[in-house]
């Protein structure tokens, strides 16, 4: 918190009862969690309307922003281990203060590999187009820090396809992750499929994020 206390005459301040400010400090300390009205764009204390913020709660819990994101993945696909990697920006939104909501756009190479009839290895690359939505509550005021989000979805579309590996127009779509590790490691259980849930696959990906 930092507090505000304005006095429109110094002279005043010898006027002020003695433990004012005091017992202003105790309110805030005691009441600040709990109900606060908007009066004309400015919330004040029901407990006491002498305390004013700009916003409810009396605090500003991070803000919005921009972020690159980064991870080394696997997952399995069919009888494959399919190593990927993940490269994107996301959008955190968080001015309200209580919850934030991360949405995600990134580009997913995926490499298969295997070897032709005269034992040359060879590199398959499909790459994914994913979105990712979470909502989830902010942790010790600060949207930056990892926190349990209550709702997070994938959606990932095939934009290019190497080999016979994927379905033309294959989808994948993810729904709620294991976090790990401060945050850093994700498990998430998948699908994946085309027209419209068809030749529906299920799968699990390991995300590992820098």
């Amino acid at each position: 918190f930092r507090l505000s206390f304005f006095v429109n005459d110094i002279n005043g301040l010898k006027e002020l009862p003695d433990g004012l400010l005091n017992q202003k400090i105790a309110n805030i300390a005691e009441h600040h969690k709990k109900g606060w009205s908007n009066h004309a764009g400015v919330m004040k204390m029901d407990a006491d309307p002498s305390i004013s913020a700009k916003i409810n709660h009396g605090y500003v819990a991070g803000g919005d922003y921009l972020t690159f994101k980064a991870s080394a993945d696997i997952q399995n696909y069919k009888n494959y281990f399919v190593p990927s990697i993940s490269l994107g920006v996301g959008l955190t939104i968080s001015s309200h203060g209580y919850f934030k909501r991360e949405f995600t756009l990134a580009w997913e190479p995926n490499f298969f590999f295997s070897r032709d009839p005269q034992g040359k290895l060879q590199t398959f690359r499909n790459d994914f187009l994913t979105l990712t939505a979470g909502h989830g509550s902010i942790k010790d005021k600060d949207p930056r820090k990892e926190s349990h989000l209550l709702a997070h979805f994938s959606f990932s579309y095939l934009i290019y396809r190497q080999g016979e590996y994927f379905d033309k127009h294959a989808m994948r779509l993810g729904a709620g992750r294991l976090s790990l590790f401060n945050g850093k490691t994700h498990v998430e259980p998948v699908i994946y499929f085309n027209d419209l849930f068809r030749r529906v696959t299920p799968g699990l990906r390991w995300i590992q994020s820098f």
